[in-house]
């Protein structure tokens, strides 16, 4: 790491491996963004809160954003929902064909009913029941 004034300005040069993580003076070291030089370029990683702006040439493609979640894991936990649900849906069915529950009148009732957002009118929605 090299440290350089250029026309009254600070440098920090980063060699191969170096690292350093840089904060402001207000959040007292609970957040960093880090910066590490590999193969001869800049990896920054840190806490998005202690970012106000990103600009420059080309900065924004750079921005690695996850995917919350992919399309193919949405099929997946729909398929396991489904698979659950029909395990309950059968153990109840089983259960109230029995004697002890016909006696006492319990039936198993399956609905889909819409539902409308309270806070949004624009938001509906089926559920089961």
């Amino acid at each position: 790491m090299k440290f350089k004034n250029i026309n009254g300005i600070q440098h920090i040069i980063l060699e191969e491996n170096d690292k350093i993580s840089i904060t402001a003076e207000d959040s007292h070291g609970d957040m960093t963004i880090d910066v590490e030089c590999q193969n001869y370029g800049l990896n920054i990683t840190g806490s998005s809160s202690l970012i106000n702006k990103i600009s420059g040439d080309g900065m924004i493609e750079k921005v690695f954003v996850p995917p919350v979640i992919s399309s193919e894991e949405i099929v997946e936990k729909c398929d396991k929902w489904l698979e659950m649900f029909r395990k309950v849906h059968d153990k109840f069915r089983q259960l109230v064909l029995t004697d002890r529950y016909r006696k006492q009148n319990i039936t198993m009732n399956l609905s889909f009913c819409e539902f409308f957002s309270v806070s949004d009118k624009n938001v509906k929605g089926r559920k089961i029941i």
